[in-house]
């Protein structure tokens, strides 16, 4: 659609063309009327003006006019082109050749792991041992009772020449554990042997892309070796005499004072020496006797039992005084031991007392 302003030009310039038409039309009409004599024939002069009035009319039907008037722009008449819209690419389908199906062959197995004596397993020269594979079924048929575990080459180490693979059936896709028993040579080295598996129909087959590799076990037969068990050392049991030990009496023997104490054994072992040693702290004077009979000593007869057996009781006696202790502070160190005169492991009682 053309402006508003280039729409009203345009008008004003075709009113304008056909007024002058509507003139020379005139005139040539005016002009034939005069010099017409009664007959149809045209003069040149006739024939030019017609001529030039349908040139005129012509040209201005066939295109739009243009503005002459100085200060006017000039109108240009444009005609659009319609809108069309862009071709669409159409993708062509190419030929695609049907997949090809794959045949799964009716017997195959695949490896699944070691369940023990991996690759490299030391075993004692001479041992008997039991390797066991996990294998499954890749194949297309169902393995059953009638399908073997043979021996294909290698090391046999002692291996039958085959067993039962299963006393059941693995279906496809299912796993099995095969076993067999085996016994590692007498010389130390490493050994492989390798098995592979026979159907019912006597067809044999293994594992792999193929459906016929084997697989093995490997094994390195090593020297017995005697492991010594960890030494363990158990700390000596120390045993030692015990006792309770308890002031009894001060007694005067010959003229002399000694004091005399009870001796209970607490312990496990007999008790069979003894010293004894006793401080007046107040006079500081000090006695000490001893001995391996817990009977007669310096002269004051006491309970004579040689030696004192668990549980028993017996007495020792101090060194004699000059002089009587009473009122006296007085400290007494009794030394009990296990064997004759003061050997063996030893325990010792400290008793302080006013006397």
């Amino acid at each position: 659609m053309l402006p508003l302003a280039q729409s009203t030009v345009g008008e004003n310039q075709m009113n304008k063309v056909k007024k002058v038409i509507w003139i020379v039309v005139m005139l040539a009409m005016v002009i034939l009327a005069c010099n017409a004599p009664g007959n149809s024939v045209l003069s040149e002069a006739d024939t030019q003006a017609t001529s030039v009035a349908e040139t005129v009319a012509a040209q201005m039907s066939a295109q739009p006019p243009t503005a002459t008037t100085a200060g006017e722009a000039t109108a240009t008449f444009t005609i659009e082109p319609s809108h069309t819209a862009p071709a669409t690419a159409t993708n062509v389908p190419t030929s695609t050749q049907p997949a090809t199906a794959t045949t799964i062959p009716c017997n195959k197995a695949s490896f699944v792991s070691d369940i023990n004596y991996p690759d490299g397993s030391e075993v004692t020269i001479n041992k008997a041992f039991v390797k066991t594979w996990r294998l499954q079924n890749s194949g297309s048929c169902t393995w059953t009772s009638g399908y073997r575990l043979i021996f294909s080459h290698g090391d046999r180490m002692n291996a039958p020449d085959e067993v039962v693979l299963t006393s059941g059936t693995v279906a496809p896709g299912e796993t099995v554990d095969i076993s067999i028993n085996l016994t590692a040579p007498g010389t130390a080295g490493t050994y492989k042997g390798y098995f592979k598996l026979k159907s019912s129909e006597g067809q044999v087959f293994g594992i792999g892309a193929s459906g016929t590799n084997p697989f093995y076990v490997e094994i390195k037969a090593v020297l017995d070796i005697f492991i010594l068990p960890p030494l363990v050392i158990t700390p000596l049991f120390i045993l030692q005499p015990e006792a309770n030990v308890t002031y009894d009496i001060q007694r005067n023997c010959s003229g002399k004072y000694c004091l005399k104490f009870r001796v209970h054994n607490t312990g496990t072992i007999d008790i069979q020496s003894y010293s004894i040693t006793v401080k007046d702290i107040s006079a500081n004077i000090t006695t000490t006797n001893s001995g391996n009979m817990f009977g007669a000593a310096n002269g004051c007869i006491s309970i004579a039992k040689d030696p004192i057996p668990p549980g028993g009781v017996g007495y020792v006696t101090s060194g004699k005084f000059d002089f009587q202790l009473i009122g006296s502070t007085v400290t007494a160190k009794i030394k009990l031991c296990g064997l004759d005169d003061q050997g063996g492991f030893c325990t010792e009682k400290t008793l302080t007392f006013i006397e």
